[in-house]
């Protein structure tokens, strides 16, 4: 039992000096690291690029403590839209016609509610602490995709 754990012991002590030698002398890493870093890169640019393009398929309106900017919108079926506060100073708590336009508690500055609207119409919103503060959003079937 004992010679077990010595050579254990052993292996063990002799796989953490041959770690860190190779560590400590390898100049240059395999190519199949350096490979693997680089798809890394490419991944990381692509995501970065995705992200990018969604942002442009979102349609932003901000909320100031007085009005909605823009005020009136159309948007096709299932567009993304983007109501950010850019108050300082008041909460926006969103009122509306259709129940996916409210909101539960009122969001801070610099806070987004986002949602996605999958029926045609036209929906009213404004907000619980500025009630005059007025946005129509419209929406509309997506036009048909040409060949």
């Amino acid at each position: 039992m004992q010679s077990y754990i010595r050579g254990v012991a052993l292996f063990v002590i002799a796989f953490i000096i041959g770690f860190y030698t190779n560590a400590i002398l390898m100049v240059r890493p395999p190519e199949a690291i350096i490979s693997l870093m680089r798809t890394g890169e490419k991944t990381t640019d692509i995501t970065k690029q995705r992200l990018s393009d969604n942002d442009s398929n979102a349609v932003k309106i901000s909320f100031d403590g007085h009005k909605f900017d823009p005020q009136y919108i159309s948007v096709p079926i299932g567009k993304r839209i983007e109501i950010t506060n850019k108050s300082t100073s008041t909460l926006m708590k969103l009122r509306s016609n259709e129940e996916k336009l409210r909101t539960e508690r009122g969001y801070g500055e610099s806070e987004r509610f986002i949602v996605v609207l999958m029926n045609e119409g036209v929906y009213h919103v404004d907000t619980e602490s500025v009630p005059d503060a007025k946005l129509e959003i419209t929406v509309t079937k997506q036009a048909p995709v040409e060949n």
